[in-house]
């Protein structure tokens, strides 16, 4: 049988069809079975690319928990071209801006507004400048285009093309830290070594603490030494963190233990910070102990060689029943303190400058003070504390004594007739010796020393008995002079009379005049031009022009107790006496009356009732009674009124 030509041709395409169909399957089960190898090892990501914007807004984008509130200010971003390198800084909020510069020049670098020059940037971290406690992101963050880019229809501008950079940094804070607490010969565990833990501090909105204080713990039965925060906030960064002891077992010995934590310290959320290694010392330590000291400091100007010894502190101690012990300070103001574990025993020295008393918290009075100074009103509380060696615990306290002194007095004599000029006045006083000053043109005198709180005298030349005046304290200030003034007896001026005198009233007035009862000739009338010993009525004018209450009663000051007539007084002229008592003006006196009735002059007795006019004793005035008629006439008119409109209406 034979095939004709035509026959052959269609199967040959057939068998050609096939071919290609396995070829094409065997390609694609040989990719299936390449492929996997290919993509074994993903390529790493390249850099986004921003495109072009206008305005960027960079921000950190915390990776994981960190403390509630923390900062974060301070992350470097840089902005990189050909030409062109600046630095956009976060602020507070972990956000800065980053704009095209419109003048084409850079500005802002090291800021959070950062204003770049039209060009294309690469986008990176600084490595060494972060947010505390955040790994900043390593590698090329983006790329992006600064220009004068808006979105626009049909060329118009409508908003500036804009774009939006998130920076992640894991966060490196965790919320336990722990150790192990071990005999450094042996490895055994230690149990009941309390530690205190402290490292650096994290910034937050509320605030920034410099250290970070985790507390005391207890070393557990296992020796495990667990420094956990409350809900186990992650608070804890990288850094160097210090291991205290506070008190170890005996007869063990420790001392700091600086703990470096890095980000990479085993554990998720807790530092494993290792082994403390505990050692016992070859020679037998002497018992714990510790010392305090109180200690006087002078607040204003004292003499220097103020005696600050022999004042007492009282220190109670605690306890249900808590008992008060004497601390007396030496020579320099000072009065130290040696404390112990326990109660100390009777052979023990409890009082005098160097006391010792047990661990506690002790409150703390003042009860005495040096001469010219105040003492303390409060105290802080004492905390006395013991460690191995002296120097662990030392606790000391300094307790200001305001001062009273004064390094200036000043004085000012007057009379009634002015400043008495060169008088001499002699001042004594608390410690101060007897010294003289005399007064100048304006009656002013002064000292200088240390003039202190106290009965002062002063002597004025010319008069019968010293004037006294005392300082009290705190009354005024003290960084100024203490100002006295003195009012000395007005002298009379001779008095002429008329030989047929007349009975006349006299004028009421602030000071008793004295009657003409004798003439001049009469032995008992004191001579003329003779001072005459009558008290100043009325506040005697200061420097300042304004009144000065006088002082209380004193000899010298007041009515003199020999003569029995009055002498003259001193007031401080800077400031007021609270028992100073107002002067009161003298009463008018009353007379008889005259004999010619028509010089206008009416005497009445004080005991007469005084005189009233008709105005102020009539109840009703005519503006309100014409008031009242005008109410009335139109009450009438309005009422007949209604009875004419009603009777209208009937009609």
């Amino acid at each position: 049988m034979t095939h004709s030509p035509r026959s052959a041709a269609p199967r040959s395409r057939w068998r050609s069809a096939a071919l290609g169909s396995l070829l094409a399957v065997a390609a694609i089960a040989l990719g299936l079975v390449v492929a996997p190898a290919a993509v074994a090892g993903p390529a790493p990501s390249a850099a986004p690319n921003l495109g072009s914007v206008r305005h960027l807004e960079v921000d950190v984008d915390v990776q994981g928990t960190a403390p509630l509130g923390l900062q974060l200010s301070g992350a470097a971003i840089r902005f990189a071209s050909a030409t062109t390198t600046g630095t956009c800084r976060t602020q507070a909020l972990g956000q800065c801006d980053v704009r095209w510069a419109s003048n084409g020049k850079l500005s802002g670098s090291g800021t959070a507004s950062l204003s770049l020059p039209a060009g294309t940037y690469t986008v990176t971290q600084v490595a060494d400048q972060p947010v505390p406690g955040l790994q900043p992101k390593a590698g090329t963050l983006a790329t992006v285009t600064i220009c004068d880019c808006w979105h626009s229809f049909w060329g118009v501008r409508l908003t500036e093309r804009s774009g939006h950079l998130a920076v992640p940094n894991a966060s490196l804070y965790r919320h336990t830290i722990t150790a192990r607490v071990v005999d450094r010969a042996t490895g055994d565990p230690v149990r009941d070594a309390r530690y205190r833990l402290t490292g650096p501090g994290f910034p937050g909105l509320l605030g920034n603490p410099a250290v970070w204080d985790a507390g005391v713990e207890r070393s557990s039965r296992t020796g495990e030494l667990t420094f956990t925060t409350m809900l186990r906030a992650p608070i804890f960064r990288p850094g160097t963190w210090t291991l205290t002891p506070v008190d170890v077992p005996e007869p063990y010995v420790a001392a700091d233990l600086p703990v470096e934590l890095t980000a990479a310290a085993p554990g998720g959320n807790t530092w494993r910070a290792g082994e403390v290694e505990l050692s016992v010392p070859a020679v037998p330590l002497p018992p714990a102990t510790g010392s305090a000291t109180l200690a006087l400091q002078i607040d204003g100007p004292a003499p220097a060689d103020l005696d600050l010894a022999g004042v007492e502190f009282e220190l109670t101690g605690p306890g249900a029943d808590p008992t008060t012990t004497p601390c007396v300070t030496d020579a320099a103001g000072s009065c130290s303190i040696r404390v112990v574990p326990d109660v100390p025993g009777d052979d023990v020295q409890i009082e005098g400058a160097a006391v010792v008393l047990p661990v506690g918290t002790y409150a703390v009075r003042q009860a005495t003070a040096p001469v010219g100074l105040t003492p303390a009103v409060e105290i802080a509380p004492l905390e006395l504390c013991v460690a191995p060696t002296p120097e662990g615990c030392v606790t000391s306290r300094t307790i200001p004594n305001v001062s009273t002194y004064r390094t200036r007095a000043e004085i000012q004599v007057l009379s009634g007739n002015g400043p008495v000029a060169g008088t001499e006045v002699t001042l004594t006083g608390p410690g101060f010796p007897a010294t003289s000053a005399r007064t100048d043109e304006d009656g002013r005198g002064a000292w200088s020393g240390w003039f202190r709180p106290g009965e002062w005298s002063f002597a004025v030349d010319g008069q019968p008995a010293p004037l006294l005046m005392t300082m009290e304290p705190g009354r005024g200030d003290t960084s100024l002079p203490w100002r006295i003034e003195i009012t000395l007896p007005s002298v009379e001026q001779p008095e002429v009379t008329d030989p047929t005198p007349t009975t006349t009233p006299a004028a009421p007035t602030t000071s008793a005049a004295p009657s003409p009862t004798s003439t001049p000739n009469s032995p008992d009338a004191p001579s003329s031009g003779a001072p005459t010993a009558t008290s100043v009525p009325g506040p005697a004018a200061g420097p300042s022009g304004e009144a000065q209450p006088s002082a209380a009663a004193a000899p010298g000051n007041g009515t003199d107790a020999g003569t029995g007539v009055a002498a003259a007084r001193v007031v401080p002229a800077d400031e007021p006496q609270e028992d100073a008592a107002p002067p009161t003006a003298a009463a008018p006196t009353t007379g008889p009356a005259p004999e010619n009735p028509g010089n206008g002059q009416v005497f009445v007795a004080a005991d007469r009732p005084g005189l009233e006019t008709e105005s102020s004793a009539q109840l009703l005035s005519a503006g309100l009674v014409t008031g009242i008629g005008i109410v009335f006439v139109a009450l009438v008119l309005t009422g007949y009124g209604l009875l004419r409109s009603r009777q209208r209406r009937r009609v």
